[in-house]
């Protein structure tokens, strides 16, 4: 009988019911992608952050339906709060070996989590028109990136009111759709929605923030941003960029704590 501790933890917010849940396993021995994603299927999860403690760094991996994934920005987020906080580690910065060879380098200080990632870059689009009538609201220009489209909207209320066209968002040549404005209550506001793949409305997409974070940096002259997610969940991210790295931060909390019992 094989035992595991599973975790799922609220990722960016300090609620438990806002930011974005990830489920988080760690496994004493290395285990195989098979067994990995029984567990991923049987939890009805698209993602599953599998940590193995070891002797310098712990070794942590993304198990999807489409095999290994390098990371998505909730799910690391959530790897390193267990990290921190279930692993008995010291230190105040890791760096999580990855299944691919690399290493993410991340920071705790105090109840705040940022990760390392290199920013994604951008490009002006002419798409401006298309996207305006899939999301119903008028766009003051549009970006495109190797991880999908950005939308830059004028309104705040409008984007935080908007009920998405989801079949209209599935027919624009993107996977995801981000939609961005300027923030009352913060620097920008962003909502994500990736219907392609299964993901409505994303309840807090990190990677998103690769993308955008630059934008409003370069727009707002500054490199230090904090940006609220207008899902339903809602959360928090704060963004900080170098010349070539940009650190996501934001806060987590347990949701879940428990364990697997298999008989493997």
């Amino acid at each position: 009988m094989a035992t595991w501790p599973i975790f799922q933890i609220a990722t960016f917010s300090n609620e438990p019911f806002a930011g974005n849940p990830a489920f988080v396993l760690v496994a004493e021995a290395p285990m195989t992608f098979e067994v990995a994603d029984l567990v991923r299927v049987q939890l009805r999860e698209q993602v599953l952050a599998v940590i193995t403690p070891g002797h310098e760094a712990p070794h942590v991996e993304f198990v999807t339906k489409n095999g290994y994934h390098s990371g998505p920005s909730h799910s690391m987020h959530a790897a390193a709060w267990v990290a921190f906080n279930r692993l008995d580690l010291a230190e105040a910065t890791l760096g999580l070996r990855l299944s691919g060879g690399g290493v993410r380098t991340v920071h705790r200080n105090g109840s705040l989590i940022s990760v390392e990632w290199t920013p994604i870059s951008s490009r002006q689009s002419d798409r401006s028109q298309a996207i305006a009538n899939a999301i119903g609201l008028v766009t003051v220009e549009t970006l495109c990136s190797s991880f999908g489209t950005v939308a830059v909207v004028e309104s705040e209320k409008a984007l935080l009111e908007m009920v998405p066209n989801l079949a209209a968002i599935s027919a624009l040549d993107t996977e995801t759709l981000i939609v961005t404005a300027l923030s009352a209550v913060a620097d920008f506001t962003v909502r994500v929605f990736a219907p392609r793949l299964d993901l409505p409305e994303d309840p807090v997409c990190g990677t998103a923030h690769r993308v955008i974070a630059p934008y409003w940096a370069q727009r707002l002259g500054r490199t230090s941003l904090i940006a609220r997610q207008g899902s339903a969940r809602g959360g928090e991210v704060l963004c900080q960029l170098t010349d070539d790295r940009i650190l996501i931060s934001g806060r987590a909390v347990p949701f879940l704590e428990g364990r697997i019992d298999c008989q493997l």
